[in-house]
């Protein structure tokens, strides 16, 4: 074998040294820490030990936790769950279609310009609020305001001495404000179910019982757990000029559901 020929071969395995050798110097093997906890030992891996020194350890496992909780979650699209409404456990009872206006039917009697008539007529009942008359609340149930409009007819009834019964109507408008109260758990706190405060017009009239322009004043009121209302009028008539008392009541049963929410 020639000088150059050795020469060569123990130069190519010298290069060859060198390049496994750098090959083998690249190869990093990760850096293990282990943390010991109440639950047990925690491994943490990385590619240089020096790292943990600047890293917030119980960040970096709180990461972990987070990560694995949520691939963890299985959300299903297809389930839904009926939501309580927070109405079901306010109300003792839940009104439909809220009820804001109420179609009323009144009858009763009444004693007015000295004399004893019947009455009949109907009502529209405008209650924004009508379900909280069903709102639990302590110490005092569930009330509402109200404002009612009303036609109503005064009927007079007359036997001539010669000749047949006549009846005569004298129909009012009215409107009223007022108050109703759920005194159905109420134990002697409130007396009324019912109060309000209203103004009444003549707007036809038959007989000579009212004067002229003649315009009512009354009060409503509607004992507690009671079947009747009652209602005290001041007469205005002639203008104004001439005044007389009167006082009218009317049934809440059979018709308690329509005066009633």
């Amino acid at each position: 074998m020639s000088t150059q020929n050795l020469k060569l071969k123990i130069n190519l395995l010298t290069f060859l040294l060198f390049c496994s050798s750098f090959a083998i110097c690249q190869i990093k093997f990760p850096d293990t820490l282990v943390v010991n906890s109440k639950p047990g030992k925690i491994i943490l891996i990385s590619d240089s030990i020096l790292k943990f020194k600047t890293a917030d350890v119980q960040s970096i496992i709180n990461k972990a936790i987070n990560k694995v909780r949520d691939s963890l979650i299985v959300i299903d699209t297809t389930l839904k769950m009926r939501p309580r409404l927070p109405k079901d456990s306010l109300y003792s009872k839940i009104l439909k279609n809220k009820q804001i206006f109420v179609l009323q039917l009144k009858g009763g009697g009444a004693y007015a310009a000295g004399r004893f008539s019947s009455e009949l007529g109907f009502g529209i009942d405008f209650a924004p609020q009508r379900q909280s008359f069903y709102f639990k609340r302590s110490p005092f149930p569930g009330d509402y305001t109200f404002i009612n409009l009303s036609f109503s007819s005064l009927m007079f009834f007359e036997k001539p001495i010669n000749g047949p019964s006549e009846i005569f109507r004298n129909y009012f408008v009215e409107g009223s404000f007022g108050n109703r109260n759920n005194n159905s758990r109420a134990n002697g706190v409130r007396l009324v179910d019912e109060f309000s405060f209203g103004v009444g017009y003549l707007v036809n009239q038959q007989g000579n019982y009212f004067g002229r322009n003649t315009t009512k004043v009354f009060l409503t009121i509607v004992p507690k757990n009671s079947f009747v209302g009652f209602k005290p009028e001041l007469y205005l008539t002639n203008n104004f000029k001439t005044s007389y008392l009167g006082l009218s009541f009317r049934f809440i049963t059979p018709f308690s559901k329509l005066f009633k929410p």
